[in-house]
């Protein structure tokens, strides 16, 4: 995941160009405060350690949830990258298997919801 700051210039400077800071993080891992209440109650927090530029690096985390990951699938969808267009279609597939009559006992109820709406 990258993240970038884009720092906007200082007052009669508006016609420069912004300057930016890109840094990528592959630190992902589950958020320390998740509860098992619900699953849209878990999150998962990606670490971005000392980030920016300059002498003063500062710590971010980008937490995701589940409806985040929900959004980000039909984000992928809409921008027809091939994978996200084929997950979609086997998604729609093991849906109508259920449709069919097939019934899998580990399937949270709420497992369908907003998440075939692409």
């Amino acid at each position: 995941m990258y993240l970038t700051h884009v720092h906007q210039q200082g007052f009669d400077q508006e016609d420069k160009e912004p300057n930016t800071h890109t840094e990528q993080s592959f630190k992902f891992g589950p958020h320390p405060d998740n509860m098992r209440r619900s699953n849209d109650d878990s999150q998962v927090v990606v670490r971005f350690d000392r980030f920016g530029a300059g002498q003063n690096p500062r710590n971010y985390e980008v937490v995701v949830n589940w409806s985040d990951l929900k959004s980000l699938l039909e984000k992928f969808v809409e921008a027809k990258h091939e994978h996200a267009e084929h997950l979609l279609r086997i998604l729609k597939m093991a849906r109508s298997l259920g449709d069919a009559g097939w019934h899998n006992g580990g399937e949270p109820p709420e497992f369908w919801e907003n998440l075939l709406e692409t």
